[in-house]
């Protein structure tokens, strides 16, 4: 994006593509999960920052 000179905007975007690749499908890694003991401590740290069901 391109600003005038003397405007001093700034503006900083990243768009970051996460999906699996068609291709690669069936030898992508498994998701990585915490243990249910460590999701337990994790939770009873964080839990109010934390979004239910991850």
């Amino acid at each position: 994006m391109s600003y005038p000179s003397d405007k001093h905007n700034m503006n900083s975007r990243m768009v970051i593509d996460a999906c699996v690749p068609w291709n690669r499908k069936a030898d992508w890694p498994e998701t990585a999960r915490n243990t249910p003991p460590l999701e337990k401590k994790v939770r009873e740290k964080f839990g109010q920052f934390l979004p239910n069901g991850w």
